[in-house]
């Protein structure tokens, strides 16, 4: 079972990424969901089994590019998945030379693109003692994205149209997610 990461300050983010997809139905897994870069760092160096992240960008406390650096910076070859409410390319351009494999705006977000990107990151980082292989998916023998993996040479996935305004829901969302670490979603 591939065990994944969710990083956002978004409460909302993080049930629809928990939602999106039948995670079991994949062979895949969401192990925990953090508020932001320091918590999910903290919450790693106690959890090597962790095969993917997904993380927003720009969090509180620590953002997920520095998130992403500092696991890289600490031998954790983790793969990784960016998610953001903002359509800029320079955002897209540190993510990519903090490892990830792509981008993905939150208003384009979806399952079947999702479950796609983990694949190829995790394609490309290479299987993990104790974990095996990537899983394919339900049933489909090889890569479901059909995708072939190019670190970081990838455009960002974006297409014409607005972006979401980043607010979290409700009254003091942002103070509870922000500095939070939260147990494994129902």
């Amino acid at each position: 079972m591939i065990e994944i990461l969710a990083v956002d300050d978004e409460p909302l983010v993080l049930l629809a990424i928990k939602s999106l997809v039948d995670w079991e139905a994949e062979g895949m897994r969401i192990a925990h969901a953090c508020g932001n870069g320091k918590a999910a760092l903290d919450w790693l160096r106690d959890h090597p089994e962790i095969d993917a992240v997904i993380t927003d960008v720009d969090m509180p406390v620590m953002d997920g590019l520095t998130l992403a650096e500092g696991l890289r910076a600490g031998g954790n070859d983790v793969a990784t998945v960016f998610l953001s409410s903002y359509r800029n390319f320079e955002y897209a351009r540190k993510a990519f030379k903090a490892g990830a494999v792509d981008y993905i705006l939150k208003t384009e977000l979806d399952g079947k693109r999702l479950v796609s990107l983990l694949r190829r990151a995790l394609a490309e980082r290479g299987p993990r003692a104790g974990n095996g292989t990537v899983p394919d998916g339900p049933q489909s023998p090889g890569n479901a994205s059909g995708a072939e993996p190019t670190r970081g040479g990838t455009a960002p996935s974006s297409a014409p149209g607005g972006a979401g305004t980043g607010s979290p829901a409700g009254p003091g969302a942002a103070e509870s997610a922000a500095g939070e670490s939260h147990p494994r979603l129902p």
